[in-house]
């Protein structure tokens, strides 16, 4: 299930998009992945309803991306700002998490993400789920 009972806005994304560390040690099975695929795909049945589905996805995307507030959005998503602070995330206490990604101020998403340091803030109010 994902949370589809819940908004998914900017403050959900903001505490599960975290991207602190890259670990790529999965792309030395890349070949393996490719070597099935290609078994797979060389049904038809499998490759004709691969299609259809990467097409009804794609279809699906480029409707959202029409309406302004999927697209307004999406811009904010990935906009430098939310990128950087998905990579600070080590440095951050949970009550930044509880709040929402506006309370992180420019001058800590400016720092450097090697450096040992740590940011928190106060609660205020209701936390935002």
């Amino acid at each position: 299930m994902n949370h589809v009972d819940r908004d998914q806005g900017l403050d959900y994304w903001f505490r599960m998009n975290n991207n602190y560390e890259e670990k790529t040690s999965i792309m030395l099975r890349l070949p393996m992945m490719k070597e099935e695929l290609a078994k797979l795909m060389s049904d038809s049945e499998i490759a004709a309803v691969h299609e259809h589905s990467g097409a009804c996805y794609l279809a699906k995307i480029d409707e959202l991306k029409a309406t302004e507030n999927y697209s307004k959005f999406f811009a904010e998503l990935t906009s430098e700002r939310q990128e950087k602070l998905a990579r600070l995330h080590l440095h951050f206490g949970s009550n930044v998490f509880l709040s929402r990604p506006t309370v992180v101020p420019d001058e800590i998403v400016a720092k450097e993400i090697e450096d040992e340091w740590f940011f928190t803030v106060e609660l205020e109010g209701e936390t935002v789920h």
